[in-house]
């Protein structure tokens, strides 16, 4: 990262590394059954009596995913704090400075898709590839060696997710890790393999988006990256909703996936925040933080603006500075969901090995 980048490097190291989750007692039916997963990912029949699918969100809105997903669910009146709470924000607070908010670098752009978009096969480390991908002619990844991709189908309603994606001087497509997401789910991949983002999270979950800052309302939770050394390694365990991790932390320090909320006591009113932190330290308040990443602080991410040619970020400048370090002493983390039903490629059959 270059000296003066106050965005937070959350580069992974995960290339020749596939962590297999291992569901004791459970058959690949009965996990296919949990998700709630028809074949090729479609609702139940009508009069059928099942749960139909939840409509697809409009991806122009803020809030997208499934009302229950986890991004969506504001935090309980009265949640439990986790035992380890005070310890992990204490090492918190003592190892980062401020929470910044990445909105140049180490954050993906956010790519609409159309009917006319065309659609490519895309290689994955591990020998995976995925095909019919809607990219783009201009796409332009993230400007960092993360290289993060975010594309949205508004035809089927789906979402592309890509880390080090890269197009090749004969003209095709290769990435370090893709996964493919309904915009009706949950927001969470289940490996294998590996999703975009360390923990399983998907790209699009918890990012702020213009418009949400336009309206002065965040009305989901926010996804952050934490330090690497104080998340755990994935043979400690992560913490529902998250799947994988890449820490490197000890028993002792706090899983991938985390829960955090910021006190909802406080009044943000009385702390000297402008107009633009209240936005964010409001919806820490009433929906939470997710610790999805892992890298050499604390970050917040916000739709990539200048991964799109021509386009700036219209965020408050006061976010170049980051969050008050003072507020990481006034969060806490608080039990997981109970329940999530997490994409996997299952869904839509993707990625998938050559046959």
């Amino acid at each position: 990262m270059p000296p003066g980048n106050r965005e937070a490097d959350a580069s992974q190291s995960r290339s020749g590394r596939i962590w297999r989750l291992r569901l004791p007692g459970l058959s690949l039916v009965a996990v296919l059954a949990a998700l709630g997963l028809a074949a090729g990912g479609s609702g139940a029949p009508a009069g059928s009596g099942q749960k139909q699918r939840p409509p697809i969100p409009d991806p122009s809105s803020g809030r997208w995913y499934a009302s229950d997903s986890p991004w969506n669910t504001p935090v309980p009146a009265r949640p439990t704090i986790l035992p380890a709470s005070a310890e992990w924000v204490a090492a918190l607070q003592a190892n980062t400075g401020q929470i910044n908010i990445n909105m140049r670098a180490w954050t993906p752009a956010v790519i609409m898709s159309g009917r006319n978009t065309p659609r490519v096969t895309v290689t994955i480390d591990g020998g995976w590839f995925m095909d019919k991908v809607p990219i783009p002619a201009n796409l332009l990844p993230s400007p960092d060696s993360d290289g993060h991709a975010l594309i949205i189908d508004r035809t089927l309603g789906r979402e592309y997710d890509f880390w080090r994606l890269q197009r090749l001087k004969n003209g095709s497509w290769t990435a370090g890790a893709g996964v493919v997401l309904r915009l009706n789910g949950s927001g969470w991949w289940s490996p294998t393999p590996w999703g975009a983002r360390a923990s399983g999270a998907a790209l699009g979950g918890g990012l702020i988006r213009p418009k949400e800052v336009s309206e002065g309302v965040i009305s989901h939770a926010i996804a952050c990256t934490g330090p690497k050394w104080l998340i755990r390694k994935l043979n400690y365990g992560a913490v529902s909703p998250a799947t994988t991790s890449d820490g490197w932390g000890d028993a002792a320090t706090m899983p991938m996936g985390t829960r955090f909320q910021l006190d909802p006591s406080l009044n943000l009113d009385e702390l000297g925040l402008d107009a633009g932190e209240k936005i964010v330290a409001r919806a820490m308040q009433v929906y939470g933080v997710y610790i999805v990443d892992s890298s050499g602080g604390i970050a917040c991410y916000a739709e990539n603006q200048t991964a799109l040619p021509g386009a700036s970020a219209p965020y408050p400048s006061s976010w170049v500075d980051g969050l008050p370090h003072t507020l990481i002493s006034r969060l806490r983390a608080i039990a997981p969901p109970l329940v999530v039903k997490w994409d996997s490629r299952f869904v839509f059959g993707q990625p998938r090995r050559p046959r």
